[in-house]
């Protein structure tokens, strides 16, 4: 159930909401909503990072495999870098979405 609201953009996180509903809608988001959309797939629902790489890939129409699956194990903190990235996407959503 988490991942569907997530991968459809049902969440009740506008910010995140409307990232995955162009995503889904134009094959496009920005990457600033990519890296809340990671952080809160990963960090908040607890999902495998895998997961979002696979579905971003599916459905990008700018996809970079090593761009994408680069970003999401960086932001998911499975990579070398020891920084824990959390977005917090309501903050995030006031400072960004103007």
């Amino acid at each position: 159930e988490k991942w569907e609201q997530w991968a459809t953009g049902n969440t009740g996180l506008p910010l995140l909401d409307a990232a995955m509903k162009e995503l889904i809608s134009t094959g496009y988001c920005s990457n600033r909503v990519r890296q809340n959309a990671a952080s809160v797939l990963t960090k908040d629902l607890q999902i495998d990072w895998r997961a979002g790489a696979e579905w971003f890939q599916f459905l990008l129409c700018d996809h970079c495999t090593a761009a994408n699956w680069g970003n999401w194990l960086y932001f998911s903190g499975k990579g070398n870098d020891p920084k824990h990235r959390h977005f917090r996407t309501v903050s995030q959503a006031l400072k960004y979405d103007k």
